[in-house]
């Protein structure tokens, strides 16, 4: 009777442990799955960030993600979700060390999307205030709109082509009230404390290298329409030159808003921002350029 009870035990025993063994298997499947296609989202994402504003290292350190990340996936296909790693004694899952990786590249790159935002914003303010100040309803300006003016005898005190500002004052202070709310926004996101404390961990897990990362691509995410604001501000302060920027490329108004290569209103500086919020490579867009302008002249960066 006794010898009946240990062997039911033993059964017992093994069949935990094939159950845990196959509850292991299907996890480490489950989470490799979600981490390959994590890790494949993202790693679109940051090319198109990287061709635009990363630096000689970056761009090398962004090859070297991507590399880590095809020998990761040929394992993954090959069915081998985990890895015994050397360094930790412990195993980890088949994309872990790509997105340990990924998160330093998504730190440093939510910082520069963090500058251009401010910069972009930045460019626009004096000129904007200035017309916030001088065509407000209670400004000495907007007397002489509804003034009769005597071409002989009267001088006008503003400009025509800048009376639109009468009418666009109230967009351009609220893209300047958005634009600088969005970007706080982002910089709270980067310095939020919870995301420091995982930031500053010494041993850091899988899930925590995931929260990083979308926490910087929320970051790039809030600087990139922060920018549009101030991209916008630009576009109605030079929205005289509209003809003319026309004649020049070639091209009809319901063209020009979805080429902002071809829309000399947004500064040259910035053109490569207008491009990236539209998830443009500039340097490719820079082409279309000399196409149209022809092989003797060469395009504005």
């Amino acid at each position: 009777m006794n010898n009946k009870v240990i062997a039911i035990l033993i059964l017992i025993s093994w069949v935990c442990l094939l159950s845990s063994a196959r509850s292991y298997a299907v996890s480490g499947s489950v989470q490799s799955q979600d981490d390959y296609i994590f890790t494949l989202t993202h790693l679109r994402n940051m090319r198109i960030v990287i061709e635009n504003f990363g630096t000689d290292e970056l761009k090398t350190h962004f090859d070297k993600v991507s590399q880590l990340f095809q020998r990761n996936a040929k394992e993954f296909y090959a069915q081998e979700f985990s890895f015994f790693d050397e360094e930790s004694k412990k195993y980890r899952t088949r994309f872990f060390y790509v997105k340990k990786e990924m998160s330093t590249l998504f730190d440093k790159m939510a910082n520069i999307y963090l500058e251009r935002g401010k910069e972009i914003l930045d460019s626009t303010t004096k000129q904007s205030f200035d017309i916030l100040i001088s065509y407000g309803r209670q400004s000495n300006l907007v007397k002489f709109f509804n003034k009769e003016f005597d071409p002989l005898n009267d001088i006008k005190p503003y400009k025509e082509k800048e009376y639109h500002f009468f009418h666009d004052k109230e967009i351009i202070e609220r893209y300047l009230r958005h634009g600088y709310k969005t970007l706080n926004n982002a910089k709270r996101i980067y310095t939020d404390p919870d995301l420091l404390l995982i930031k500053n961990k010494e041993k850091k897990t899988s899930k925590d290298y995931s929260y990083l990362i979308n926490r910087y691509w929320r970051v790039i995410s809030d600087c990139r329409q922060a920018k549009q604001y101030g991209i916008e501000i630009h576009k109605i302060l030079k929205v005289n030159e509209v003809t003319t920027i026309l004649k020049r490329y070639q091209k009809n108004l319901v063209s020009l808003d979805p080429n902002p290569i071809f829309d000399d209103r947004i500064p040259q500086e910035f053109k490569v921002d207008a491009n990236d919020n539209l998830k443009l490579i500039h340097s490719h867009e820079l082409q279309r350029i000399s196409k149209v302008k022809g092989p003797s002249e060469k395009p504005q960066e």
